[in-house]
């Protein structure tokens, strides 16, 4: 699951805070929220008691455990 945060403070508040409870309660086992705004993104992983989260800037590469051989630089989504 990819999510695009759009402008604006309550799309972010949506984006960041509920939506995470909200793909958490389905179980969503992973989802990355691209924000280009802040120049980077946050990638959540599934585990019991809530989402771990990793944060990866323009210089990495997001790999996926769910998705092997996928590898995408994030600078191309930013």
């Amino acid at each position: 699951m990819f999510e695009v945060v759009s402008p604006g403070r309550a799309s972010e508040e949506r984006d960041y805070v509920e939506k995470r409870a909200e793909y958490h309660a389905i179980r969503v086992l992973e989802y990355v929220i691209i924000d280009a705004i802040a120049r980077c993104v946050t990638v959540l992983t599934h585990a019991p008691e809530g989402y771990v989260e990793r944060v990866l800037g323009e210089n990495d590469i997001h790999t996926s455990p769910l998705l092997p051989g996928l590898a995408i630089p994030i600078a191309e989504v930013l």
